[in-house]
Order: C-alpha cells, then sequence, then structure tokens
C-alpha cells in the first residue's frame, strides 16, 4: 500500500487483493499477496472496470504489485494479461509491476528492457517505491 495525500483508502476486491487510486485518481494501483484463479479474475475485472471509463488523452498509470510471497506466474494469469492487452488499443497503458527478486525476473527485467514499447509502458521492479517514483515520471 502507497501511503501519501495523494492516494484513496485500500479497497479490498478479493481476499488477497486489494486497489487503491493514485496519483489524486490518475493511476490505480493493485496490491496481490497470491495469484489464485478468483484473485486474478478480480484483478482483471478491475482494470477491465476502469479502462472502460479511462479518457483517451491520458496515459492509464497501473501499478501491479504482485511481490506478495505466494505470487507466481501461472499460464491462467498470462491468460488473463494477453486478453486485457488487447481490449483497450485507444489507451496508452504505462504499467509498473512489483514482483520478489529471482534469477527468473532479473532476466525478464532485461527483457522487458528492450522490447519496443510504443502503446504499453512497461516496467518491472523489485520496490514500490521505485515502481512508483517511475511512473510519476510518467505522469
Amino acid at each position: 500500500m502507497v501511503k501519501s495525500a495523494d492516494v484513496s483508502p485500500l479497497e479490498v476486491l478479493h481476499t488477497g487483493l486489494t486497489f487503491q487510486w493514485i496519483f489524486d485518481g490518475k493511476g490505480i494501483a493493485l496490491y496481490a499477496e497470491n495469484l489464485s484463479r478468483g484473485l486474478v479474475d478480480a484483478w482483471a475485472n478491475k482494470l477491465i472496470e476502469v479502462g472502460k471509463t479511462w479518457p483517451i488523452d491520458r496515459p492509464f498509470i497501473v501499478l501491479n504489485d504482485f511481490s506478495g510471497k505466494d505470487c507466481a506466474v501461472t499460464p491462467y494469469n498470462q491468460q488473463r494479461n494477453r486478453e486485457l492487452l488487447k481490449m483497450f488499443p485507444q489507451l496508452r497503458a504505462v504499467t509498473a509491476i512489483v514482483v520478489k527478486q529471482s534469477l527468473t525476473m532479473h532476466m525478464s527485467r532485461l527483457f522487458i528492457r528492450v522490447i519496443p514499447q510504443t502503446r504499453a509502458e512497461v516496467y518491472l521492479s523489485f520496490s514500490r517505491d521505485e515502481a512508483m517514483a517511475w511512473l510519476r515520471k510518467r505522469l
């Protein structure tokens, strides 16, 4: 959870998943403790709900914190993520993803940095503060 004057109170979307508005409503943050199927569906549904009304002239700023101890990549969450990427072609997504440090995530971070990012900008971080600072620069 981010604590400052420019965030809303946390809202529980599902057991182990919370949501809040960040940057005075100019972005959103989702915090996951695990990546169960129900949690992934609640996460995707919230992104869809917000994305439907997001102004097309403003970057869709998203902090996804998947650094919870029981978070791990699964085929199901990868599938839902691919669906979301195709859902709002009119929006320019700016997403910071916070994950636990591991060799796999360090390699993923290097890979993400070399992918051309036109319609979507993605930043993989091991720190929520670092992710928030990166997003703040893109407001």
